[in-house]
């Protein structure tokens, strides 16, 4: 026999986390990018420094100019696929936040499972992604893992070669000659990031946009160097204000570099990492990221999981679409549930083909400030 008092059932907390998403948030996804093809590939037209060279006098004969080179790379996307089983039991059994005296509603029980499974592989895809993006970013270079540390896919180098055949990197992916202490008493803040920012202008961008680790920003603000130049008076060359941003950094305001302004964010977003589940920054805390944001320079790729598409059964989950493309969100993801055969259990799958891309490569450089 029931009791006789009442209970109020209140509406149900389910933790949805806003995910750090600050280096995805810097690559493009156009529409073209969206595709069920096996590789992707992308050509680089360089244009250099060049400056027109006059002839002797007007009778000489014209110097001729070439465009017509370009780089060529083609790469297969990084796979995941993901599967969630929901039994026929489970719909039958209370759903957080429903009330234990209603008898639960079969296909909306299943509905919100599969939608509270879906969300949870697109959060883990999303994640994954942000951190190949840091990959890149921080090394050149990205390589996708299992959980037990070994390589899936890659390495893929998105760094040119030079003449002799091996990286031309060297100037642009550093670690520090002398580390810039916590307390600021050694290391050279401004010297080490002036050189970082002539490397990268040798190249012809414009660097403006710099990403600290936590450690990172702490030991440069402490140098004494940085003091003195944030302490001119009468000269607005340093303006810190930290602001967070949606992407999940915090803008620290902006300081000049060579003379050129630069937007600094602090970026500590973390993640847990497949082999072993520590806790992870995806921007390393001693590390330093100077980047020009050229347009088309970043770029994600999604690409469709194959299927048969006559063994999908659209009775399981009537509204879910075979592919779900968000060119504003930058994602992608394919789709599709069906029912085992002795009908007990559903089965939602879910995947993705992603591989970030550089295409301005060498817009961008890292240093290391602790060697």
């Amino acid at each position: 026999m029931s009791g006789t008092d009442t209970t109020r059932i209140l509406r149900v907390y389910e933790q949805q986390l806003e995910r750090p998403r600050f280096f995805s948030s810097k690559f493009e996804t156009p529409p073209q990018n969206f595709h069920d093809d096996h590789n992707v590939e992308f050509d680089i037209v360089r244009q250099g420094q060049d400056i027109a060279v006059a002839v002797p006098n007007r009778a000489a004969g014209p110097r001729l100019v070439e465009v017509k080179k370009y780089q060529n790379q083609s790469l297969e996307p990084i796979t995941f696929k993901y599967e969630a089983r929901i039994g026929a039991h489970e719909i039958k059994k209370r759903m957080a936040g429903q009330s234990p005296y209603e008898s639960p509603a079969a296909n909306a029980a299943a509905i919100k499972l599969a939608l509270r499974e879906a969300r949870k592989i697109e959060t883990m895809i999303r994640d994954a992604t942000e951190q190949f993006c840091a990959q890149i970013l921080t090394t050149g270079t990205l390589t996708a893992t299992d959980e037990n540390g070994d390589t899936v896919a890659g390495p893929y180098n998105f760094f040119p070669l030079d003449a002799t055949g091996t990286l031309a990197s060297g100037d642009l992916i550093v670690t520090t000659d002398t580390e810039w202490a916590e307390d600021g008493s050694t290391g050279n803040p401004l010297s080490d990031m002036q050189t970082l920012d002539g490397n990268v202008r040798a190249r012809g961008y414009n660097p403006t946009e710099a990403y600290y680790g936590s450690s990172a920003w702490q030991r440069f603000i402490a140098n004494s160097d940085v003091k003195d130049q944030a302490n001119f008076r009468r000269i607005n060359t340093v303006d810190i204000n930290p602001a967070p941003t949606p992407a999940g950094a915090i803008h620290m305001g902006r300081f000049m570099i060579n003379e050129n302004p630069y937007d600094c964010f602090v970026y500590n977003g973390t993640y847990k990492a497949p082999n072993g589940g520590a806790s992870t920054r995806y921007l390393d805390s001693e590390k330093v990221v100077i980047r020009d944001p050229v347009p088309g320079g970043l770029e994600l790729t999604f690409g469709e999981i194959d299927y048969f598409e006559q063994a999908r059964d659209t009775r399981a989950i009537p509204f879910l679409p075979r592919q779900m493309n968000f060119s504003d969100r930058g994602f992608g993801l394919t789709m599709y549930a069906y029912f085992s055969p002795d009908a007990q259990t559903l089965v939602i799958c879910a995947g993705t083909r992603v591989l970030p891309i550089a295409k301005a490569i060498d817009s961008f450089a890292c240093i290391d400030v602790t060697p």
